[in-house]
């Protein structure tokens, strides 16, 4: 019977184990979604100040500025971070 008893107990602390990696992954995971998604709106948010700060040199009376000026690119430069996932 302590021999049953100990089995049970093995298994119950290594299903918590698993549990417990399973859910340090999951915030792993969530921790660089969110940080992506804080990086693409921080730039989406500096190229709107950009186009404000352009069209607020503008005057109404003056000539509108050149098309390429409106039209630059923006480039995203956002670095993920390593995944988990690839490590193990």
């Amino acid at each position: 019977m302590d021999n049953i008893n100990s089995n049970l107990n093995q298994v119950m602390d290594n299903l918590q184990d698993l549990g417990r990696t399973w859910a340090t992954h999951g915030l792993t995971v969530g921790k660089s979604a969110l940080n992506a998604g804080a990086e693409t709106l921080k730039t989406t948010a500096d190229f709107l100040e950009t186009m404000s700060e352009r069209l607020a040199r503008q005057s109404p009376a003056a000539d509108p500025a050149p098309a390429e000026e409106l039209d630059s690119e923006v480039e995203l430069e956002v670095e993920a971070e390593p995944d988990p996932e690839a490590e193990a």
